[in-house]
């Protein structure tokens, strides 16, 4: 038994994946969704091929200087054609967010683990935790396939002070 093996009661420990969604689907490009994204923009996470990525979960992380927890908004801003969270792979398009998000709290529709830090003064923070293993499965993205994992906003963000998301799990190694 290897060391790895001793540590992990799965046995072998796998590469992990800690990436911030980007424009550009490796983690580079922009990282921080804050921008007037009116006539749209996608967040995303593209595997290089020859690579499956097994996603486990997404962290949603939102800062601003007003309130967070404001339920009729996100943030402290008005969205109105919202965010969608879309799975692209061999099957089609699906649509994970049948319910347009267009508030902070839309999220704890997805995501059960939701957390409010509200300061007194300085930046506020909501944070949300979507556990895809928790809700059937880890989500698997095939580089080969061109599968790709996007949020599509079309709205302006500039009221906020961060943005991003970031999608943690492993490398498929051939286990199947």
């Amino acid at each position: 038994m290897t060391f790895l093996e001793y540590l992990s009661p799965n046995g072998p420990q796998r590469q992990l994946i800690s990436q911030l969604m980007s424009t550009n689907g490796d983690g580079t490009g922009t990282v921080d969704f804050i921008g007037d994204y009116g006539t749209g923009e996608i967040a995303k996470i593209i595997p290089p091929a020859g690579t499956v990525y097994r996603i486990s979960r997404m962290i949603v992380s939102i800062q601003d200087d007003g309130a967070v927890n404001d339920s009729s908004k996100y943030g402290n801003i008005t969205i109105t054609s919202g965010i969608n969270v879309k799975l692209h792979d061999e099957r089609g398009t699906t649509v994970l967010t049948p319910h347009t998000i267009t508030t902070t709290f839309d999220w704890g529709t997805y995501c059960y683990d939701v957390n409010v830090t509200d300061f007194a003064t300085g930046g506020n923070y909501y944070q949300a935790r979507w556990s895809f293993d928790k809700s059937g499965q880890f989500m698997r993205l095939d580089g080969d396939a061109g599968d790709e994992f996007h949020i599509h906003f079309g709205d302006d963000f500039t009221g906020l002070n961060h943005h991003t998301f970031l999608v943690q799990g492993y490398i498929e190694d051939g286990e199947g």
